[in-house]
């Protein structure tokens, strides 16, 4: 979730807040139903000792998303879309980045860490079922359907050795499987927040021709 607050001298620019909403989500690579703009207009501002049109733009999101090489870009790209859309020049804008950690922002009643933690219990429990499946095939695999009388052990002894290969490979697999799902727990949290919270990546054109 972005949240955005615009705080301006100018007059009512209520048009402006659906063009400046789905600006910040195509910053932040957001759908629009991910971002919150409050706009307080005809505010008394004295901008560098002048009472002439200016504004003060505080962006919050997750620490994650307000990091300093982001925030060099951002700063320019928001800045040049405000001009556009207020024709307040830049030298006449103060921006600043807040970042929020994910425990102190919520909505719909659960923190971003909850969410995250759900998401996360999600696909532990998804991994656990695959684990069992691939553990269940391997003893079906090894659990021979009939015992061979003892003149079939000495005259086929290859066919024993495939059928141990076989469930030795299962058993294989599914540890493969067991130590490949460990191994992905360090990068899991961040897959996490990239698939609740982003959607595609979005290039760094002209501000104005997105809105």
């Amino acid at each position: 979730m972005i949240y955005a607050e615009l705080k301006t001298n100018i007059e009512n620019q209520q048009h402006f807040l659906t063009t400046l909403s789905n600006h910040l989500a195509a910053r932040y690579n957001r759908h629009p139903s991910s971002t919150v703009v409050s706009l307080h207009h005809s505010q008394g501002l004295l901008f560098g000792g002048s009472p002439g049109p200016a504004y003060v733009l505080a962006v919050m999101a997750l620490a994650c998303e307000v990091q300093p090489a982001t925030n060099k870009r951002n700063a320019a790209v928001l800045q040049k879309h405000l001009e556009v859309m207020l024709g307040v020049p830049s030298a006449r804008g103060m921006v600043y980045f807040v970042p929020v950690a994910e425990e102190w922002l919520a909505w719909g009643g659960v923190t971003v860490t909850g969410r995250i933690a759900e998401a996360v219990a999600g696909v532990e429990g998804k991994e656990v079922q695959d684990r069992r499946r691939l553990k269940s095939l391997s003893l079906r695999r090894s659990t021979p359907a009939e015992v061979p009388s003892p003149s079939s052990q000495s005259t086929s002894p290859s066919k024993n050795q495939k059928g141990a290969s076989e469930s030795s490979n299962a058993r294989i697999q599914a540890g493969d499987a067991e130590t490949e799902g460990n191994g992905r727990g360090v990068r899991k949290k961040k897959s996490i927040i990239h698939t609740l919270f982003r959607t595609s990546r979005v290039d760094d054109g002209d501000p104005g021709s997105q809105g």
